[in-house]
């Protein structure tokens, strides 16, 4: 496994004082934002260019945290093992006064051209572009055929991964796709439940998280998912490239229909999802006064 980052220079609770501030001003553009995924935000810190990338995680309970931090440890390992080369990784925490516990994951912020999406998008435009694309692409699929049965899952979308010297470099570890022997997973979904209104929670745990945890550990729903997503990313046109690598490599059979499909599917789901947060946020500012906890994304290109 990767060494974690050097943290010496990082006060978590400076760090964590900044988000309270850009929360209560509603105003986030002072944390330097990398990017926003569904459910957490990564920003640099302490300056635009870091040198720390910080995931917030949503608030954990101390015994949700007394799980999760031991899984997060575990599915690290469990990459490792599998032959995946994390981006070096740490967990950090504190309590906050309020009782919860914040978490952080934190990592050395990349530059833009080392991420996946963008050497392919630069890669695109030359005469060997099929030729170094399906080099990347196939390095990735390969490590599905490693990584992925049901103890271990992984999310493959090119936004999750880096190119260096030694190769395809692995960034989202803050999920910890694990189960144990007896099939039980080890993703507590009820801390991610927290930043959706609690009247939706119970629908969304019995009828929603099942379906979309086990799309992580079933390789024919993680192609679906890669190959999809490559629309909101811009690279489309390697939609068919993918699904061929993955038919030869993983036995996997797919069209690019199939995965277009998906992908419309996905982004209706989520785009529900983030319409009730910010209905949620605007009931918790104007009705409640009081300040919402979670940092949200603006307007979503989905490029549908």
């Amino acid at each position: 496994m990767t060494a974690a980052p050097d943290l010496a220079d990082l006060d978590l609770a400076v760090l964590e004082q900044a988000v309270d501030a850009a929360l209560a001003r509603r105003d986030d553009a002072a944390l330097h934002v990398l990017g926003y995924g569904e459910i957490t935000t990564v920003f640099a810190w302490p300056e635009p260019d870091g040198p720390y990338a910080c995931k917030r995680l949503p608030l954990f309970t101390k015994a949700r945290f007394a799980v999760y931090q031991p899984a997060f440890d575990e599915y690290l390992e469990a990459l490792a093992a599998r032959g995946v080369d994390v981006l070096p990784t740490a967990l950090v925490h504190q309590t906050r006064a309020d009782g919860w516990i914040v978490a952080y994951c934190i990592q050395p912020v990349l530059p833009r051209d080392a991420l996946l999406p963008e050497v392919m998008r630069q890669a695109g435009g030359r005469d060997d572009a099929e030729h170094q694309i399906g080099t990347l692409l196939g390095a990735l699929i390969d490590h599905l055929a490693r990584v992925v049965d049901e103890r271990v899952g992984i999310d493959a979308q090119v936004s999750n991964w880096a190119v260096a010297d030694s190769g395809l470099v692995y960034l989202d570890v803050s999920t910890p796709f694990l189960r144990d022997a007896d099939g039980r997973d080890r993703f507590d979904c009820d801390t991610y439940l927290e930043s959706i209104p609690a009247v939706f929670r119970g629908f969304a745990r019995r009828f929603v998280i099942p379906g979309v945890v086990q799309t992580y550990h079933s390789t024919r729903s993680i192609v679906l998912n890669l190959a999809g997503h490559l629309t909101k990313e811009g690279l489309d046109p390697w939609i068919p490239l993918t699904l061929e690598l993955a038919r030869e490599r993983l036995g996997v059979d797919l069209t690019p229909r199939e995965a277009r499909r998906h992908y419309r599917n996905d982004t209706r789901l989520w785009g529900l999802i983030q319409r009730v947060r910010r209905i949620d946020r605007v009931w918790q500012r104007r009705i409640r006064r009081r300040p919402y906890p979670f940092l949200l994304p603006g307007p979503v290109d989905r490029r549908r």
